[in-house]
Formats: structure tokens, C-alpha cells, sequence
């Protein structure tokens, strides 16, 4: 069965227009991949980023006649540090709240 050439030329522009819509999505696609490349999904970067304020801990006190410990100056409860060098920023292992650090004197 043959078609009309008027019929085919409307078929062929019907088609032509589809083809049309979708070379023109995916060369917008393709334009907005190449945009967002050069963005950093992470966010813009600073180049000197501000450091957290320093924080001033507490100093354990030592216990007398008792060498190696000390108080946990949140607790009050004693605390080995034998093994850890002076300035140390330490936290008690039976202090259930993980803020409370402390220096070894």
C-alpha cells in the first residue's frame, strides 16, 4: 500500500520534529553536565579555614603519696595515668560522659 507524498512529508515532519525536541534535550543535558562539572559537590572551599577556638581543660591534681594518679577533676574519683606523659589531654575510661577531659599534671 502506498502512501501520498503529501501524506509522507507530514509523516517525515511529524518524525523530524521528535528528532528535533529530543537532539535539542540531550545537547541541553549534555550543556548542563559540562556546567555543573566544574562545581565542587562538596561546596566552595576556603583557602585559610578558621580553627576551632582552643579549649582550656582542666589539670588533674595529683594524689598525695600515690604516684602515677590522680583525680579526675570532674569526679573526684582516682584516676591511673603511670603511663601517660605530663600536658597529656586524657579522659577518664569510668567517667560516663565523654566531654570530661582533662590534662595529667
Amino acid at each position: 500500500m502506498a502512501t501520498s507524498p503529501e501524506f509522507q512529508d507530514q509523516g517525515d515532519s511529524i518524525e523530524s520534529e521528535r528528532q528535533k525536541r529530543f537532539r535539542e534535550a540531550q545537547e541541553q543535558a549534555r550543556r548542563d553536565e559540562e556546567g555543573f562539572s566544574n562545581i565542587d559537590p562538596v561546596g566552595p572551599r576556603d583557602p585559610s579555614p578558621i580553627p576551632p577556638p582552643k579549649r582550656d581543660y582542666r589539670t588533674a591534681v595529683a594524689i598525695p603519696g600515690k604516684q602515677g594518679f590522680v583525680f579526675n577533676p570532674f569526679t573526684n574519683n582516682p584516676v591511673d595515668v603511670r603511663a601517660i606523659p605530663a600536658g597529656t589531654l586524657v579522659r577518664d575510661p569510668n567517667d560516663p560522659d565523654a566531654e570530661h577531659k582533662f590534662r595529667v599534671p
